[in-house]
């Protein structure tokens, strides 16, 4: 099932979500990409990450700016990890809204990647 990351269901209304799609490289490697996901805290949105790839991944925010404490998560092939936005830790830097995160894949021994590092916004 695919999930567009900027779209809220009319199931769960606060809800954005991403999975994760092979890409193919010369030489047939493959690697994952990820959409990045965008939060309002004033309309109590949730975050969803689906492992959709077949196998364990693990979820990576340094810990200087992990506002929903996510840490190191493990997500084996099709659980997920919901974090609600309205909980998220406040951080002040020049980024405050902006939060990059690293996404592993132990099969594959490659990182995803998205237009540059993956990252999550948080508005209010």
């Amino acid at each position: 099932m695919s999930h567009d990351p900027n779209m809220y269901s009319d199931t769960y209304p606060h809800l954005a979500s991403t999975d994760f799609k092979p890409e193919v490289l010369s030489g047939g490697e493959t690697r994952f990409v990820v959409k990045r996901l965008v939060g309002s805290i004033r309309e109590n949105h949730v975050l969803r990450w689906i492992n959709t790839t077949g196998h364990t991944i693990t979820i990576m925010f340094p810990p200087n700016a992990d506002p929903l404490a996510i840490g190191f998560t493990t997500l084996k092939p099709g659980e997920e990890l919901t974090r609600s936005v309205s909980r998220a830790i406040p951080f002040y830097s020049s980024q405050k809204n902006r939060f990059r995160y690293a996404i592993f894949c132990h099969e594959t021994n490659n990182f995803m990647v998205m237009n540059s590092d993956p990252e999550i916004i948080i508005v209010e």
